[in-house]
C-alpha cells in the first residue's frame, strides 16, 4: 500500500511552542537551579495542546567559560524524535 506522509498521517511541522523557565542564581555558588514547563500546540488543529514537557535541573559552573549542566525531563507524548516519559541528561557548556 500507499505510504502516508507525516502531514498525511496527522504528524505537523506547524507548532507553536511556548516555555515558562525559572531559574535561580544562589549567591555566592556554582550552582544555578532551573525549572520549566513548555507545552507544544499543533497549529492545524486550532493550537491543541499536542504534548508538555517539564524539566528541572541545575548548572554548575566550572570556570568563567565551561560548566556542566544535569537536567530531568518528563514528556507527556512521544513525537518524531523522542519517546514520552522520563529522560536524564548530562551535558557540557563552553562559553567563548
Amino acid at each position: 500500500g500507499k505510504r502516508l506522509t507525516d502531514e498525511e498521517a496527522g504528524g505537523s511541522d506547524h507548532v507553536l511552542r511556548s516555555r515558562l523557565q525559572a531559574v535561580y542564581n544562589i549567591r555566592h555558588s556554582k550552582f544555578s537551579p532551573f525549572a520549566s514547563v513548555e507545552m507544544i500546540n499543533d497549529l492545524t488543529s486550532g493550537f491543541a495542546i499536542d504534548q508538555i514537557r517539564y524539566t528541572l535541573g541545575t548548572d554548575y559552573k566550572l570556570n568563567k567559560v565551561s560548566g556542566l549542566s544535569i537536567q530531568w525531563r518528563f514528556k507527556d507524548r512521544a513525537d518524531n524524535d523522542e519517546s514520552n516519559g522520563h529522560l536524564f541528561t548530562l551535558g557540557y557548556n563552553y562559553s567563548f
